[in-house]
């Protein structure tokens, strides 16, 4: 694997996750950046079209059955996607975990996030009414959820078996 040595640290570079879902539903996750093509991305892929969020070449692209494919940004600007791009390319992380620093600036699409998200929190803590996007956000529920799914993923390698949420959750 590409990440060893001193100047790495512990996180696992590659991780890949299959997922069963009960209506005939499935999903590939991949983390990770083990090997030496670079990838980031989301792809989404659905009897209608298809959907990748590529945050290495940074830019969105919607393909839809009879309609081509149409290209569309992932940030706010492109000067976001760029800076996002550049993260991976020219500035030698490869879109590694980064750790803050005195000095070094956050990234525009992060800096972004975090203004909306801090908006956001303001509203709610004034008495703003919660939404139901971000319900299990604010009341922990997808905290949990993403413990269970990793939980499940070390328990499903652990013993080399399809491992259920509900043993998790115990649901």
């Amino acid at each position: 694997v590409y990440h060893k040595g001193e100047n790495f640290g512990d996180e696992d570079d590659m991780l890949i996750v299959n997922l069963e879902y009960s209506d005939d539903r499935y999903a590939v996750l991949e983390y990770g950046n083990a090997f030496r093509w670079g990838e980031h991305y989301v792809l989404i892929q659905g009897t209608e079209g298809a959907i990748k969020l590529d945050l290495f070449n940074t830019g969105g692209t919607l393909r839809v059955k009879g309609e081509g494919e149409s290209h569309f940004l992932v940030h706010e600007t492109q000067e976001e996607d760029d800076d996002r791009t550049a993260i991976y390319t020219g500035r030698g992380m490869d879109g590694a975990i980064a750790y803050g620093k005195p000095g070094v600036r956050c990234p525009l699409w992060l800096q972004t996030c975090i203004d909306k998200e801090m908006e956001y929190l303001h509203d709610i803590i004034k008495g703003g009414e919660i939404t139901e996007e971000f319900e299990k956000l604010l009341n922990g529920v997808a905290a949990l959820e993403s413990i269970a799914t990793a939980d499940a993923c070390t328990l499903s390698v652990k013993e080399d078996r399809k491992v259920s949420l509900s043993e998790i959750t115990n649901a």
